[in-house]
């Protein structure tokens, strides 16, 4: 008898055994994995949410008044005048004194070279819309002529000249 009490015994510890292992699958933390990961879900599916209603809150300027469409344009401006300045100085690499002596040898380009020697001669504090705009003008021209470069020697050659009626001496 003794035997199978001992059986009974050890039956019963192994039945306690998987119960506790049971308890303890059910307080596991894989639920709490689950409600984390739908937590982040929901998280991150308010924030696109509300990117979408934000993109969407943007209007056209035709649906804006004046005063807003000025607004939007100068903070798209904003530092483009600095650029603009930046291309126009590697640009005209003649000094004013250098531009004023080819000028006075030269009848052709006259009106070009004298705008960039009234701009050269400003502060950058009173450069006006006019003077941004023939700055653009200025490096367009001087880049994509500076890329027509003529095989050779380039010392007298009407490409040349006209770099230098815009302020650009390709030989410097």
């Amino acid at each position: 008898m003794a035997k199978s009490k001992r059986k009974k015994s050890k039956t019963k510890s192994k039945a306690k055994v998987r119960r506790k292992a049971k308890k303890s699958k059910r307080t596991s933390s894989a639920p709490r994995k689950k409600a984390k990961t739908l937590a982040k879900k929901k998280i991150a599916q308010r924030r696109s949410t509300a990117k979408r209603k934000r993109k969407a809150r943007k209007r056209t300027e035709a649906e804006m008044s004046w005063p807003e469409v000025r607004a939007s344009r100068l903070r798209k401006s904003a530092g483009r005048e600095d650029r603009i300045v930046r291309e126009f100085d590697r640009s005209v690499n003649m000094t004013p004194q250098a531009l004023e002596k080819w000028v006075g040898e030269s009848a052709a380009g006259h009106w070009s070279a004298q705008r960039i020697l009234e701009i050269k001669r400003k502060k950058p504090r009173d450069y006006t819309p006019d003077d941004y705009s023939h700055m653009r003008k200025v490096a367009a021209y001087v880049k994509r002529h500076a890329a027509q470069r003529p095989d050779g020697d380039v010392s007298e050659t009407p490409w040349r000249y006209s770099l230098m009626n815009w302020g650009h001496d390709p030989l410097k």
